[in-house]
């Protein structure tokens, strides 16, 4: 991603009112303890760059829930919201994110996720590996 989208991002709307959200979570088969408590929090993305290095800080009501740093393409290892352990790989170019988060136990496959900036609105749409037609979409706005 290019310059233009370092900053924080805060979503538009709670993550239980995301195109797709319900059905989303039941195709990962989350837990439905997880999923209520999801349902009502606004999620948030800081983004920071130093030189090839890009720091991301997930922010649920605006309170960082955790932070990781990688370089765009190479694959590394961090915790998921379900406190389970995947393999990711994020594809920083230009205005556009390509994320694949797998499993490093258990049976599922993971999820394709893409951020898209266009005109200072960033949209963003997790998609299940193995249900490619099971998908979550949200747009979040620069703060």
């Amino acid at each position: 991603m290019s310059d233009e989208v370092v900053g924080t991002w805060i979503a538009t709307a709670p993550a239980g009112e995301s195109k797709g959200f319900e059905q989303f979570c039941k195709t990962l088969k989350a837990d439905e303890k997880m999923i209520e408590q999801f349902r009502k929090v606004t999620f948030g993305t800081k983004l920071s760059k130093e030189g090839s290095s890009w720091t991301v800080s997930v922010l649920g009501d605006e309170n960082v829930i955790k932070t990781v740093s990688f370089e765009s393409g190479k694959e590394y290892e961090t915790e998921g919201m379900d406190k389970k352990m995947y393999k990711v790989t994020s594809k920083m170019d230009g205005c556009k994110c390509d994320e694949t988060s797998i499993p490093m136990e258990g049976d599922g496959k993971g999820t394709r996720t893409t951020r898209v900036v266009n005109n200072g609105v960033m949209t963003v749409t997790s998609t299940s590996i193995e249900f490619p037609d099971c998908s979550m979409t949200y747009t979040m706005k620069k703060k």
